[in-house]
């Protein structure tokens, strides 16, 4: 029988791991960190695919892709608490 206790045990570990995961992703891209977003866009170009995300000082973070990369889709989420919510989503793919 799960007691309360443990319960709790278990999503301070849970809640431990995501936090240990976020601090390492915040790592990954120091440059970008902290910047406020102009725009995002995506575009293909010559078998390309590009995702750009501008900042308000004229930088821009860009990430392609190869041609076996498909879209599946793209969302606008709240990971602010233990439950993610798709608070809009733009694309979805129709297979």
């Amino acid at each position: 029988m799960t007691t309360r206790s443990d319960r709790r045990k278990k999503l301070g570990a849970l809640d431990k791991r995501i936090k240990q995961k976020c601090d390492r992703l915040r790592k990954m891209y120091p440059e970008i960190r902290g910047k406020e977003v102009d725009f995002v866009q995506h575009w293909i170009e010559q078998d390309t695919i590009f995702f750009s995300v501008r900042f308000t000082d004229g930088t821009s973070f860009c990430v392609r892709y190869e041609p076996t990369a498909k879209l599946v889709g793209v969302d606008y989420l709240d990971m602010r608490g233990r439950e993610i919510a798709v608070l809009k989503e733009y694309f979805r793919r129709r297979d």
